[in-house]
């Protein structure tokens, strides 16, 4: 070719490298599931401080009537006693992270139950910026791979 150019080598090596222990980091993603199911925790606590869903809008209010015969945590949404913010867990297996509570009342809070009043208060979620964080986790568990 006449004029000016230039010349590209690849060096497959480094880059098969390089794939080769991303997907073998992909293979094990109990060490990222760790740090993420952790992260889930003290976000979640967070929001049981905040007493938002994971958008940010605050929970629906007490009624007057619960609230004036709540014994204990009166200006708290979702906590009388906080056994529901400590059973926050997450299960890590094959195909993922669980992430929740084995409360049976966790469903009844988070999606309400109409027959008995009880509004839905989405305590359960990730938020954007949840999102990102745990994406930002991920990619520095590949980056860590490729070192």
């Amino acid at each position: 070719m006449a004029g000016t150019n230039i010349r590209i080598e690849l060096d497959t090596k480094k880059a098969s490298k390089a794939v080769s222990a991303a997907a073998e980091a992909l293979d094990n993603p109990a060490p990222m599931l760790r740090e993420v199911r952790e992260y889930l925790t003290r976000s979640h606590r967070q929001r049981f401080k905040s007493q938002t869903e994971p958008d940010g809008s605050p929970w629906a209010p007490l009624s007057p009537r619960y609230k004036k015969r709540k014994k204990r945590n009166k200006n708290k949404i979702l906590t009388l006693s906080g056994i529901l913010s400590g059973t926050l867990r997450g299960q890590i297996d094959e195909d993922g992270l669980l992430f929740g509570t084995n409360r049976i009342q966790g469903a009844s809070l988070h999606f309400g139950r109409p027959a008995i009043n009880l509004p839905s208060r989405k305590w359960l979620g990730t938020s954007i910026q949840d999102d990102d964080n745990i994406t930002r986790i991920a990619l520095r568990y590949l980056e860590n791979s490729l070192e």
